[in-house]
């Protein structure tokens, strides 16, 4: 096996968004709706190999606490990062809000070469949103972020967010992570994330990640994440 690759990762947000949810799923495909608010950083590994099983990459994921009391702990953890996930909550709007702040936070304190990710949360959440998708987008765009709208109940659009973050990181390795040739890897790297559009009246959303990445339907939920 070639040596392994290794990159670190901090998940920042306002308290509640579901930071932790997001890497329990990522690293033992758990879900618990009745997560303890992290207190401080907790801390968190997750490899990923390529298909033929010869490169590793291994992910050190740090999760902080988005309560404000905690806030000037969070520097030690992202400020040597080589990426940073912001996430906000979809059905909460002060934490969409909020998302100016922690990025401004990385950019003064953090690594220059960290990329940033915006995840949207518990997308799940259909009937609750209060944050439009593509206002998210744009804002993600004009910070130069990756965008993802992700559900950690549903398991959607996780994995593939970490991989897009490992895929930017080491640009050499996307071949060997499964892309099938540079067009289609580089498609990913701006991910024309999950807008949602209404089925007819079937009560059923098609989620469209754009033309490199699959479609799938998921119904209404009641309640969120």
């Amino acid at each position: 096996m070639e040596p392994t690759y290794s990159m670190k990762i901090a998940m920042l947000g306002e308290s509640g968004v579901g930071k932790t949810c997001i890497l329990d799923r990522y690293v033992s495909d758990a879900f618990n709706e009745f997560t303890d608010l992290t207190k401080g950083a907790s801390f968190k590994a997750k490899s990923l190999k390529s298909q033929d099983e010869r490169i590793e990459i291994k992910q050190m994921l740090w999760d902080t606490a988005g309560q404000e009391i905690y806030r000037s702990l969070a520097p030690f953890y992202y400020k040597d990062a080589d990426a940073v996930i912001v996430v906000y909550d979809i059905t909460n709007e002060k934490s969409f809000e909020a998302l100016a702040y922690w990025i401004g936070e990385v950019k003064q304190n953090g690594s220059p070469e960290c990329s940033l990710t915006i995840a949207g949360n518990k997308c799940d959440c259909v009937d609750a949103e209060k944050v439009d998708a593509n206002m998210a987008r744009d804002f993600a765009k004009n910070e130069k972020a990756g965008f993802f709208l992700t559900s950690a109940k549903d398991n959607l659009n996780i994995r593939e967010m970490f991989v897009d973050i490992a895929m930017r990181k080491f640009e050499k390795l996307r071949k060997d992570f499964g892309y099938k040739d540079e067009k289609e890897a580089k498609s990913t790297i701006n991910s024309e994330i999950i807008v949602k559009k209404p089925v007819e009246k079937d009560n059923k959303f098609k989620l469209d990640t754009g033309t490199h990445a699959k479609t799938s339907e998921m119904k209404k939920k009641k309640k969120c994440c």
